[in-house]
């Protein structure tokens, strides 16, 4: 990029992290670099769009939009042009709750949507740690394809490991549907198996809120105990729950 002449400009859109280094040109101010959240809409965005798009003025309307769609620009048109905005905070969510459910989560094949369901739960999660839990060796090629179909799905980098998350307001789904859609024996042993997963990972302290879930308090406290008196030492406290 250095070698190239300053009036020819490159702009690049992309779901995943690119393969290059961006740190020496950002430093440079030679690149721009716009994530998922530069794109999340604030308070007075909002009011814009709903003014010059659809000619809502009612400030406490925007403020219910913002606060069910996180920013998400895609939901909040959706929602607009459908007047769901007229609808009680309940109501609101789950009209949107059915749109996910009938436009998005039906039309995807029943392999992502076991996976979708078994890691529903995680608040974050790489390819090794969905294989180990869901007994897979296909979860880079699921993810891509969750990524590509443009299912709420997000990606953050920590040194060489790419992690991923749902965006809040498919996640939110994602659990109500686990809820409702699954005995309480099924939960508790998705529980469970998420728990040890994080144990066979040697990360103990992720796995006693799902202990906890899952109802295997003896396990929850052998933790606990196992590890009390050196997180004390250490000043290395911890919060136990979601």
């Amino acid at each position: 990029f250095t070698a190239l002449p300053n009036s020819l400009k490159f702009i690049i859109s992309t779901r995943q992290t690119p393969p290059f280094k961006t740190s020496r040109l950002e430093a440079k101010r030679q690149i721009y670099v716009l994530a998922t959240e530069d794109f999340r809409l604030g308070y007075e965005d909002t009011l814009r769009l709903a003014k010059e798009s659809y000619n809502i003025t009612d400030s406490e309307a925007c403020e219910k939009l913002l606060r069910h769609t996180g920013g998400w620009i895609t939901a909040m048109h959706m929602l607009l042009s459908r007047e769901y905005l007229k609808n009680t905070d309940a109501g609101f969510t789950e009209n949107l709750y059915n749109y996910i459910a009938e436009d998005i989560f039906s039309n995807i094949e029943d392999n992502l949507k076991s996976f979708l369901i078994k890691t529903a739960y995680l608040d974050t999660f790489n390819e090794s740690f969905a294989n180990k839990l869901l007994n897979i060796n296909s979860s880079k090629d699921i993810i891509s394809k969750l990524i590509s179909r443009k299912i709420f799905q997000e990606k953050a980098s920590s040194g060489n490991n790419d992690y991923y998350f749902y965006q809040k307001l498919f996640s939110d789904f994602l659990r109500k549907h686990v809820a409702e859609n699954i005995s309480k024996d099924e939960l508790q042993n998705n529980y469970m198996s998420i728990a040890d997963t994080y144990i066979n990972e040697s990360k103990p302290e992720e796995a006693l809120s799902f202990l906890i879930e899952a109802g295997d308090i003896e396990r929850f406290k052998e933790i606990v105990m196992a590890n009390v008196e050196s997180k004390f030492e250490s000043f290395d406290f911890f919060t136990i729950g979601k």
